[in-house]
């Protein structure tokens, strides 16, 4: 039995400097319960296209309240 399911979401950027993909992953990075699972960069001139997939972790056992 599973104690723990994890929810993904993907999201993509375009246009970002390396100041600004850095400022996101520091942020990211800085969450204690979400954290990177994939992240993809292309350098398109002198910007970035990014695309990022962040996760985190939910009990898969049931606490019994509801609402």
């Amino acid at each position: 039995q599973k104690l723990y399911t994890e929810i993904k979401i993907n999201v993509q950027f375009k246009g970002l400097s390396t100041k600004q993909l850095c400022e996101l992953l520091q942020a990211i990075e800085q969450k204690a319960r979400v954290y990177t699972k994939e992240l993809t960069i292309i350098k398109k001139n002198d910007s970035l296209d990014v695309t990022l997939t962040i996760a985190t972790l939910k009990s898969a056992i049931s606490t019994g309240k509801k609402g």
